[in-house]
Order: structure tokens, then C-alpha cells, then sequence
């Protein structure tokens, strides 16, 4: 009996061995705090993204309209920042530098329709995200054309026509490093506005794009060597302004596929089709927030763990009965 019952607790350690499920799925932050003008889509799409993390597990969404959240300590478990049509300045000037550090230390950057009619006077924002929005005409038919093969466009038409809003800029992104994916058809929009500005977004008109993994300066040449730097991916859709684009399948579809992309991890910030998005360094600077990975930012010591132990634990008491029955 008493040999069993020896046997018996020689298995514990084997029952106490934690089991290691799947890796969370990655923090996200929406931000869709507006101080100007509100679009009425933006619960849809709040709806629209909670709907893709659930069906997916491609993320965990936060989302918030809270600028306090913007600090190293609060930013640091996010892998990516999301601003959803958002306008005026919509972080304080701590909150900006927050959101600058966080950059720098590995996150990438996500622009949803008016995400980048917000910031203004922030350089690095605008720099990072590609260009500032600058105006629209109106509400209309407007025919899409896609620039190249990407897997964030790949589901759409070569060339189509959706009800929307013709984005303008108030700056290239390419002149930033960015990779403008999707143009329209300025000949077949009605924009009395088109050529006046005095701004130059490029041409073909932009209206979404893209950034690799790669060191970008958000200063944008300002500040030399001491320069702010941005090493996460970066993607922007225009797209957006309706509801009913946020309830429509290849919509959601491009939106998803741009989360994805956003989100994958890359090998080499040099590379320029699908590097990297590992953690940062941690050899970065004091001031930089140090961006875990995603196995850091798991728990697996809960849930399958704890059921192991418990597992284990019952299964040894069980034992131990029947040797003393």
C-alpha cells in the first residue's frame, strides 16, 4: 500500500505541469475621441471591429475616447493605435509625446477614415500616419482604383464605385515613405475645390496607403540626430464616412485585412514587403516604452494552468483514496 501510494505522489510534478494554450490575441486601442465635427458611422464601426476581434481572435480591442490613457505606462501593452474619424486636437501635448515614445518602441499606427483629420500641429502624428486630412466635396459616386497588389486591396475591384467621400491631404505620405494603394477618378467627381488648395498631396490622389517596418523620423528632418523615430507599420484607409460601409462584407473584408497586416510580425525593419513587427529592443533609451511581445503580454500561468494544477491535485487525491480504501 505504501509503495502506491509513493507511486502516487511521484506523479504530482507530472500533473502540476502547466498546460500552454494558443497566445492571446494582441491589445488594440481605438480612439475615436472628437472635439469638431462627429461622424455618425463611428458606432458602426465600433460595432464592425468588435464584431471582426470576436469572429477572428486577430485582436483585443480597447476602445476608448479617454486621452488620459495616452502615457508610456497605460500605451505600453498595445501592439497597435487606432484612430477612428477623429477631429481637432485630440490629445494634449503630454498625450502627443506619450503617443511619439510608443512609436518609437515598436507600435504600429492605424488610420480609419477621418483619422487623420486630427493633430495638426503634431508633427510627428502626421509623419507617422502619413499626411493630415485636409478637405472632401461632397457626399457622392466615386470611382476607386487600386495602384498595385497588396493584401489589404487584393479583395477589391481594379476599378469600382462606392458612395463616399473623396479624401484630400495636406501632404504626399509617399513624400514619407508611405505606399499609396488605392487612387479614384478625379474626372468623374465633382469637386469645384480640386486644384485650389494649398496643399500638394502627389498624384495619383491618394487615399489609402501603407508603411513597412522601417526607421522613420518623425521630426521629418527637423531634428537631426536627436530625432524622434518610428519603427511599427503604418496603414490608412480613407474609407469610411458611411454606416453603411461599415455593414457592408468587402468593406469589412479590406478593414480586416488592413488590421492584419498592421499586426503581423516582421523580421527586419529594412525589409519592404513583410518584415517585421517584433518587439522593440531593450536596449532602447529610458525615455522609450518598451513594447512587450505577444507572448509577454499573455497569461499563461491563468486559466489552462490553473486547471492543470486543479486537474492534477483532484486526480492525486483520487489516487490516494483508493490506496487507503
Amino acid at each position: 500500500m505504501l509503495a502506491l501510494l509513493a507511486t502516487a505522489l511521484s506523479a504530482l510534478p507530472l500533473l502540476l505541469v502547466p498546460v500552454v494554450g494558443a497566445q492571446s490575441p494582441p491589445p488594440v486601442l481605438v480612439y475615436s475621441r472628437t472635439l469638431g465635427y462627429r461622424h455618425e458611422s463611428i458606432p458602426f464601426a465600433i460595432d464592425a471591429l468588435t464584431s471582426i476581434a470576436k469572429s477572428t481572435s486577430l485582436y483585443d480591442p480597447t476602445f476608448s475616447e479617454d486621452p488620459s490613457l495616452f502615457t508610456d505606462e497605460q500605451l505600453q501593452p498595445f501592439k497597435a493605435v487606432v484612430f477612428l474619424s477623429n477631429s481637432e486636437e485630440v490629445l494634449d501635448l503630454d498625450g502627443q509625446a506619450a503617443l511619439t515614445r510608443w512609436l518609437g518602441s515598436g507600435g504600429s499606427l492605424i488610420g480609419l477614415h477621418a483619422g487623420s483629420a486630427c493633430l495638426f500641429n503634431d508633427t510627428a502624428f502626421g509623419t507617422a500616419l502619413g499626411s493630415w486630412f485636409d478637405y472632401h466635396p461632397d457626399l457622392q459616386n466615386v470611382t476607386f482604383t487600386k495602384l498595385m497588389s497588396h493584401p489589404t486591396i487584393d479583395m477589391l475591384p481594379d476599378r469600382y464605385t462606392y458612395v463616399e467621400e473623396a479624401h484630400h491631404f495636406r501632404s504626399d505620405p509617399r513624400s514619407v515613405n508611405c505606399t499609396v494603394l488605392l487612387s479614384y477618378d478625379t474626372s468623374l467627381v465633382n469637386d469645384p475645390a480640386f486644384g485650389t488648395r494649398p496643399y500638394y498631396q502627389g498624384t495619383p490622389p491618394p487615399i489609402a496607403w501603407f508603411r513597412e517596418g522601417q526607421t522613420v523620423d518623425l521630426t521629418n528632418g527637423t531634428a537631426g540626430a536627436e530625432a524622434a523615430t518610428m519603427t511599427g507599420r503604418t496603414w490608412f484607409t480613407s474609407l469610411g464616412h458611411t454606416s453603411d460601409f461599415w455593414q457592408d462584407e468587402l468593406n469589412l473584408a479590406h478593414i480586416e485585412a488592413g488590421f492584419r497586416w498592421a499586426l503581423q510580425d516582421f523580421t527586419s525593419p529594412a525589409n519592404s514587403t513583410s518584415a517585421a513587427s517584433s518587439a522593440p529592443s531593450s536596449t532602447e533609451s529610458d525615455a522609450a516604452v518598451t513594447m512587450p511581445t505577444t507572448a509577454e503580454t499573455s497569461t499563461p500561468t491563468s486559466g489552462a494552468t490553473r486547471l492543470s494544477r486543479a486537474t492534477g491535485v483532484a486526480l492525486l487525491a483520487l489516487m490516494v483514496a483508493f490506496v487507503l480504501h
